[in-house]
This record gives C-alpha cells, sequence and structure tokens, in this order.
C-alpha cells in the first residue's frame, strides 16, 4: 500500500507541474483535462487512507499512479531541467 500512496503522490507533483506549465502557456484545454486528473488521483490517495470512501453516486474508478499511454507532461525527473 506504501508504494501506491507514494506513486500517487508523485503523479499528483506531477500534475501540478503540468498544470502551471500549462497555465503559462495559456493552454485552457489542457489545464481542464489536467486538473480533472489531478481531482481523481486525490480522491484516490484520500480512499487508500482510508480518509473517505468511493465519491457518493459514481462509481468507483480506477486511477492509475502511472501516466497514461498518451501522456506527454514531464516527469518528476524533469523538474530540475529547462524547457
Amino acid at each position: 500500500m506504501h508504494e501506491h500512496l507514494v506513486a500517487l503522490e508523485e503523479r499528483m507533483q506531477q500534475l501540478r507541474y503540468a498544470i502551471r506549465q500549462a497555465l503559462a502557456q495559456h493552454e485552457a484545454a489542457q489545464i481542464g483535462t489536467l486538473h480533472a486528473e489531478l481531482r481523481r488521483s486525490q480522491q484516490a490517495w484520500e480512499v487508500l487512507c482510508g480518509l473517505n470512501g468511493a465519491p457518493s453516486g459514481l462509481p468507483p474508478k480506477s486511477v492509475s499512479p502511472s501516466a497514461p499511454s498518451d501522456w506527454s507532461g514531464p516527469r518528476i525527473s524533469d523538474l530540475g531541467r529547462r524547457y
């Protein structure tokens, strides 16, 4: 379970960074998509920690701590790099 929490925390950090990058580049559509994924990751983290059950009225959705196959945004290892 610990490795899943760590993976989700890293993914949330990646998403926050990607959101900041999209904001700087004025990419509104990408911001919305990234923010929705961040919310799902945060909900998964809360469920995994036992802080919250599945959102009411919504079926549980699997949130992978790894990036989707079409993910092209920066990784944690890229944080120190300049684009």
